[in-house]
């Protein structure tokens, strides 16, 4: 934490609970998220094991499924280590792989449709992965697909964590319709870059 408030200076950032939020720009703000080279996704030092950027969204469409993984192919193609949760086949379970994934996460990529969020009663859903990046501090890029942001799923759980963690001021990259997801990849590549720089003395 200790050099935290000079990101904040640096940046225009502020803390909202737990997550790191970056102040946009005014005139920047609706053109979706745009960090420099020195990306302001810095957080305080994360445990060894955390190596990885989480990829966070509803499996609940092949239209959903196919960006993200899209997306995915891209940031693979460049080296950036990302996961993205999926059974081998019969028998297997989303539960201990989602574990395992936010485990090692040092940043969730939140694809934000308009689903995103929602409480489903599944042990592990968008909900807990949200949750779980939030209490431990964990950047997160928020890619937002649908109209209204932050997400409004149809429970009030869900729609209250959402207007919590992902404010509507927070820097977000937005591809509402999902049609660029090239484009979409380039920027989260940006903000990973910036993730590996050292932190600043405090």
């Amino acid at each position: 934490m200790a050099n935290f408030n000079s990101i904040r200076e640096r940046f225009g950032g502020r803390s909202v609970g737990h997550t790191v939020v970056v102040q946009a720009p005014q005139e920047e703000h609706t053109s979706g998220y745009t960090p420099g080279p020195s990306a302001a996704l810095s957080t305080p030092r994360q445990p060894a094991q955390r190596r990885h950027l989480l990829i966070s969204g509803r499996f609940n469409s092949q239209e959903k499924l196919s960006y993200m993984r899209s997306v995915k192919r891209v940031l693979d193609s460049e080296g950036v280590p990302v996961c993205m949760v999926q059974t081998r086949g019969p028998g297997d379970s989303f539960g201990n792989l989602t574990e395992l994934g936010l485990y090692r996460a040092l940043g969730l990529i939140a694809f934000c449709t308009d689903d995103y969020g929602a409480v489903t009663g599944a042990q592990y859903e968008t909900f807990v992965e949200l949750r779980y990046a939030h209490q431990n501090k964990l950047p997160i890029i928020p890619v937002q697909l649908c109209d209204t942001f932050p997400p409004e799923p149809p429970d009030e759980e869900g729609r209250a964590q959402n207007h919590l963690v992902l404010r509507r001021d927070i820097d977000r990259i937005t591809d509402i319709g999902m049609g660029e997801p090239e484009r979409v990849a380039r920027k989260i590549l940006r903000a990973w870059n910036g993730l590996q720089e050292p932190p600043r003395p405090g």
